[in-house]
């Protein structure tokens, strides 16, 4: 019987020190940099999301364009790992889809038949928004 309780003991201990006992982001929240593949084209991206999974709002950008210049993304939906928004673009409405994974972002939306590609990496939190 003690034999027993020892492995048990032994085995709790080890459990709890597993990477994967560290629970998933709540949010997706911060600013995000990387790129967006369009028709061979690369374009920088900056995206910022605010809020947690119960309610987030997110911006997107050109990458090195003032804050203000950010438009809203529509339809964010996160449920670790996956993260879903809708980008507006022109009279188009792009549905991009992908997951997190630790600080990445990789997901995709189609235009006809054309993949738009988008890789973002969290550099820290989002700036504060101005009314």
């Amino acid at each position: 019987m003690r034999s027993l309780l020892l492995v048990f003991a032994f085995l709790s201990l080890m459990n709890g020190c597993r990477s994967s006992s560290v629970g998933p982001s709540a949010s997706p929240g911060g600013r995000w940099v990387g790129t967006m593949v369009f028709r061979g084209r690369t374009d920088p991206v900056s995206m910022d999301f605010y809020g947690n999974s119960d309610g987030c709002q997110a911006f997107v950008g050109m990458a090195g364009v003032p804050d203000e210049l950010f438009v809203p993304v529509m339809n964010v939906r996160y449920q670790h790992p996956h993260l879903n928004f809708e980008i507006q673009d022109g009279t188009q409405r792009l549905s991009f889809t992908g997951m997190i994974t630790g600080d990445t972002f990789r997901g995709g939306a189609y235009l006809g038949e054309q993949e738009i590609v988008i890789e973002l990496r969290r550099t820290g939190n989002a700036p504060p928004r101005s009314s």
